[in-house]
């Protein structure tokens, strides 16, 4: 992806996420472009600073998303708390390959080291991927909002259009798991057409919260207590 198709998607996006355009630069500038033997352990270090950047873009979209202006009803945040709770888990998959790729195989001895350009390479690729996500997703859901023909356009809509777009694509990536068989948000969800519009709705609203009620036990007269702080929990 250019520094253009970033400029104007900065531009067009109806939330402010210049922050989250600042965070890739700095990504992109330590991000290797090729690794060899030859600089094995700055590549090292350029990736594992690249996904500390990684971590801000993220970050800086789900501080983005929990705005108080765009929660309208309380299922509003309930979306928005599911949006972290995806994000959360995409990352420890992140986390995970680092693990494998990284830390696990890091030796000076030669035969492991030329295993490492290979695992380097590769988890440059998972990065690169992460930031299509973040940027594909972004790109499509300000398409989406442009061509709304609704009346009452704003951050509450951009919020359950990315909502859909966002954990759709980073479940194809591994990023939310299954729950075993038990009735929680994403079966409660499944079973309805899940459209931006049709989570807008009331019926979409009372399946939302119904799958909130469900995965946590919280009865909806306590959520405003209980949805408080759980945003604070995303590692750095």
């Amino acid at each position: 992806m250019t520094n253009k198709s970033w400029i104007d998607l900065v531009r067009d996006c109806p939330l402010d996420i210049s922050r989250i355009h600042s965070h890739y630069e700095q990504l992109d500038s330590y991000l290797p472009e090729n690794v060899s033997l030859d600089n094995l352990n700055e590549s090292k270090e350029g990736v594992l600073r690249a996904r500390g950047y990684l971590n801000s873009m993220f970050h800086s979209l789900i501080q983005l998303l929990y705005d108080s202006s765009i929660f309208k009803k309380p299922e509003d945040k309930i979306l928005s708390m599911w949006l972290t709770e995806d994000i959360k888990m995409y990352l420890g998959k992140l986390d995970e390959d680092r693990k494998s790729l990284l830390i696990k195989f890091d030796s000076p001895n030669l035969d492991i080291d030329k295993v490492g350009v290979s695992r380097i390479s590769t988890y440059v690729t998972v990065i690169q991927t992460s930031c299509d996500i973040i940027y594909d997703s972004l790109l499509k859901a300000t398409k989406e909002y442009k061509n709304n023909k609704d009346k009452d356009k704003d951050g509450r809509t951009f919020l359950y259009i990315l909502f859909q777009i966002l954990t759709v694509t980073m479940s194809i990536y591994g990023g939310i798991q299954g729950s075993g068989g038990k009735v929680t948000k994403r079966s409660a969800l499944s079973v309805f057409p899940t459209s931006y519009r049709s989570l807008m709705s009331d019926k979409g609203g009372e399946i939302i919260k119904h799958g909130f009620e469900e995965d946590t036990g919280i009865k909806m007269s306590e959520i405003e207590e209980n949805l408080e702080g759980l945003y604070d929990n995303l590692e750095d």
